[in-house]
């Protein structure tokens, strides 16, 4: 069993770590949604050493700190949501395949609309003409083939948690155990 103040501790340094992560993606505009993904694989770790409350509590705290901190808003915005569906994840595979399937994609299309909403009619992101793989798309268009994209990353953002989940679980997960249940 892992002391309460190593799961402090622990969890205080994944929050700092996700934060720090988010705010390099933050700068440079091109890794934003690398460093979301990564961040949450930090918050997925935190699921499985941490379990109860903890965990809730470092995303909670790193969306904070990254909405407070971010000089680019957007990248702590996909953190909220992806990392809440890095949680939901959690509770959803326990489920049967296609049921937890509709679900993950259910959870991730509204808090997907929820945060275009947010940008377009809220922070007054511009819906202007969008050149796309050389193509001029009109404005009506754009959060179509935003939900599409969208929707074909979750899957393989999905995807590849779970095989580095499985892989951390077959050959790491012992030894980080031992090591956080030590003196």
């Amino acid at each position: 069993m892992i002391k309460r103040t190593k799961k402090l501790t622990l969890s205080a340094a994944l929050t700092a770590l996700i934060t720090v992560l988010l705010y390099l993606g933050s700068l440079i505009e091109v890794l934003d949604l690398v460093t979301v993904f990564l961040a949450c694989v930090f918050v997925a770790f935190a699921v499985l050493e941490l379990g109860g409350w903890w965990y809730w509590m470092v995303w909670a705290a790193s969306a904070l700190l990254s909405v407070l901190l971010l000089p680019n808003k957007f990248a702590a915005i996909e953190y909220l949501m992806v990392g809440l569906l890095t949680i939901l994840k959690n509770f959803l595979e326990r489920l049967p395949p296609l049921p937890q399937w509709l679900l993950k994609f259910l959870s991730f299309n509204a808090l997907y609309a929820g945060m275009l909403c947010l940008f377009f009619f809220v922070l007054g992101v511009e819906n202007d003409s969008l050149v796309f793989f050389g193509v001029t798309v009109p404005p009506y268009l754009f959060p179509a083939i935003l939900a599409v994209l969208g929707n074909l990353c979750y899957l393989l953002y999905d995807i590849l948690l779970t095989r580095l989940i499985a892989l951390y679980l077959a050959k790491y997960s012992d030894r980080v155990r031992r090591w956080l249940t030590r003196g």
